[in-house]
């Protein structure tokens, strides 16, 4: 996960912009014409250099409304099942993720995960899961009765220990560390590891799946923009949105969406189309988050960073100024929102876990 302190020391030197607008409405458009070539991936989005190729500065997410009762109730559908999905990576525990999934999701097709080369120093986790050396955590369900498989990525905490926060930080430290590292490369225009092994395990896993199983993704804060980086570059691969959903995400850096722009080229997709192709496969991307959380708002202070897909932000009552809480105890408080409609701070400090 992504906090304000770790990168307090660097100068901030990106001008602010607004994370959430509107997109260009336009759709995919195939031609079989070469795309001008893009902007240099390592110049900042607000140079001259990025004017020459597509403007990535306008790819940004579409906001849901929470009054817009027809998305939230779609949302609301499947939504304590989704956050168990990405609460997993930090709890392990099959008997809280049945819990809250009603038994719809297992680890029985784990093995097509375990089996796939990802990224140096692999190492399995449990019946369905992978770990590697860049700190990528990912773990891959199946849910018979929906036939769907969705891989899961952790966010920074994330690793072989499981735990409260305290726990996982000290039990995964090596880990934890690299995670950070990926971090600050993807806010300031890098490409980390760790997301170009959830791009190639997402791709690969789509050629594993048995027939008549739909793929989706999902990660909670680093594992949010790994799911939503992997969901793009599979999307800009076969022209077909890949649902995502993430919560507390991070935001995806000026590099990360100049690689999807450049796979999108790759396809014949001239740079006036673009934007237009960023929104048509970002629509089935969704990224929750709670009103107070610093760590999917962090475009406000490097303004090259953004969300793709749709946002939907949750209420919540805390005036404190430390949020923590929110990011990390995440699944309590989506539970809680979505059961009653509002998410009470003071309420929700140590309650029992809330299931559907």
């Amino acid at each position: 996960m992504l906090i304000n302190s770790a990168l307090g020391h660097v100068a901030i030197q990106n001008r602010p912009a607004t994370s959430e607008a509107p997109a260009s409405a336009s759709g995919l458009r195939q031609t079989s014409s070469v795309a001008a070539p893009l902007a240099n991936p390592r110049a900042p989005l607000d140079t001259p250099a990025a004017a020459s190729g597509p403007d990535l500065r306008q790819i940004k997410a579409t906001k849901v409304s929470l009054d817009d009762k027809p998305a939230i109730d779609a949302i609301k559908t499947t939504l304590i099942a989704d956050a168990a999905l990405a609460n997993f990576p930090y709890t392990q525990d099959m008997g809280e993720l049945g819990g809250a999934t009603a038994k719809g999701w297992g680890t029985g097709s784990g093995h097509l995960l375990q089996a796939l080369s990802v990224g140096p120093g692999q190492k399995n986790i449990g019946d369905n899961g992978i770990l590697t050396k860049s700190g990528l955590t990912a773990y891959l369900f199946t849910n018979e009765s929906t036939r769907e498989a969705r891989i899961v990525f952790g966010g920074t905490t994330s690793g072989e220990k499981a735990g409260d926060l305290n726990t996982r930080t000290l039990g995964n430290l090596a880990t934890t560390a690299k995670q950070w590292l990926a971090n600050i490369k993807n806010v300031f225009s890098r490409t980390p590891d760790s997301y170009k092994e959830a791009a190639k395990l997402v791709s690969d896993v789509k050629d594993h799946l048995p027939a008549g199983y739909a793929l989706s993704v999902s990660g909670h804060s680093k594992g949010g923009g790994e799911s939503a980086y992997a969901a793009m570059m599979l999307g800009a691969k076969t022209g077909e949105p890949v649902k995502s959903i993430n919560f507390s995400s991070a935001e995806l850096g000026a590099k990360l969406k100049q690689n999807i722009a450049s796979e999108l080229a790759k396809g014949g997709i001239q740079p006036d189309a673009i934007a237009g192709t960023f929104e048509e496969l970002g629509k089935e991307i969704l990224h929750i988050k709670i009103k107070g959380d610093p760590v999917p708002n962090m475009h406000k202070f490097f303004g090259s960073i953004s969300h793709i897909g749709r946002t939907l932000t949750l209420p919540n009552d805390n005036k404190s100024v430390a949020h923590l809480s929110e990011h990390v105890d995440f699944f309590s408080r989506v539970a809680s929102w979505s059961h009653t409609g509002s998410m009470s701070h003071h309420q929700l400090i140590n309650q029992p876990r809330i299931y559907g």
